[in-house]
């Protein structure tokens, strides 16, 4: 190789170096995402501020790992399940269990733990797959955001898209709102309010367009499930056991290359059970007012404390409804007579007085 071609090698691949540094910026080696990060170069993520927003959902053309509609069709989301943090890296992977029916090492386990009798049932709770809902949307907010384009949009699916499926039912004469359609939706708006854990969406309403959905705009809608890592059952295993150690007997995953089983499988996973935080039965992991705010923020449908926090805000609507229909006690009214000389007695009204209830 002469020095002017490898001068040109030299250039050409510090030129990818330099793409691929900016692009893992903010990697901190950690929390491993459900996207195939060489997938996601080029294509923006959305993430809202608390305050109002509007967006146009844009639909797209379905791929071949789409778990809900087949390959070639529209969809205007993608409906996943995901496992937060596994593993030492507190990594996120797809359920492949209820995203698309197929084995899961941590469902598997989840499984076989509650056939014991001394599961720790807030550590399995903790394990559950969450659902999120991902789109393709315009930013209405404002200029800087309208010229972004298409931007994708990972959100909670009970925050959200529940949320305006809810509100795309129509209440009188049936039928629906097409909202994400191109030509006749409606513009999606919204409240965010809170961060993280603490976050909840409010105010939704459909407001009419002004414009149809461009063709521009559509053709650079990218195909969500594409972007996708599809995680294979042994890396699962490997990030929830450890790769020095197997699953515990009976759930077959998490095998070492040599096919072998530790004896005492599942050391980690039983130590992460240990290192898990407890919490009163009657107490909110996150700091909300327990019983009130059930369903109302990103993180209940995961949290530890869900049933007995449904079971509350039974009891407390139950306590108001039955204040609000006890009946006060009859007023007794107090009767006065006076006599007046000459003229016979006559009783005379008086304001009825109610009794005080003594608490």
């Amino acid at each position: 190789m002469s020095l002017a071609q490898r001068r040109k090698e030299y250039s050409e691949a510090l030129k990818k170096r330099t793409q691929e540094s900016y692009d893992t910026r903010d990697d901190s080696g950690r929390f491993k995402s459900i996207f195939e990060a060489n997938k996601m170069q080029g294509v923006l993520k959305w993430k809202p501020s608390e305050d109002d927003h509007s967006i146009n959902v844009i639909p797209y053309i379905a791929g071949e790992n789409n778990p809900k509609f087949k390959k070639g069709t529209v969809a205007y989301y993608l409906d996943v399940w995901i496992h937060r943090a596994i593993g030492v890296n507190e990594d996120s992977f797809i359920c492949m269990n209820r995203t698309y029916g197929k084995r899961c090492p941590i469902c598997d386990y989840i499984a076989e733990m509650k056939k014991s009798e001394d599961y720790d049932e807030e550590y399995l709770k903790s394990l559950n797959p969450t659902r999120r809902a991902i789109y393709n949307i315009q930013v209405l907010d404002n200029t800087k955001e309208r010229e972004k384009g298409v931007q994708i949009w990972d959100v909670s699916h009970f925050l959200f898209e529940k949320e305006i499926a809810e509100l795309a039912k129509k209440k009188q004469g049936g039928g629906f709102v097409y909202f994400s359609d191109p030509d006749n939706g409606k513009i999606v708006s919204f409240r965010k309010k809170g961060e993280r854990q603490n976050t909840k969406y409010t105010a939704f309403s459909f407001e009419d367009r002004n414009e149809i959905i461009s063709d521009e705009l559509l053709g650079k809608a990218v195909c969500l499930e594409e972007l996708l890592h599809i995680p294979t059952e042994d890396e699962i295993s490997d990030a929830f056991f450890g790769k020095e150690n197997s699953a515990p007997e009976g759930t077959d995953g998490g095998n070492d290359a040599d096919g072998g089983n530790d004896a005492d499988g599942g050391n980690d996973a039983d130590q992460q059970v240990d290192d898990v935080t407890s919490y009163a039965e009657d107490e909110c992991p996150c700091g909300q007012t327990f019983g009130v705010d059930f369903n109302q923020f990103e993180n209940c449908d995961e949290c530890v404390n869900k049933t007995f926090c449904e079971e509350k805000k039974k009891e407390l609507e139950a306590e108001k409804k039955t204040k609000e229909t006890a009946k006060p006690a009859a007023p007794i009214a107090r009767r006065r007579t006076e006599q007046i000389p000459d003229k016979p007695s006559k009783p005379e009204p008086v304001k009825p007085t109610p009794r005080r209830r003594v608490r």
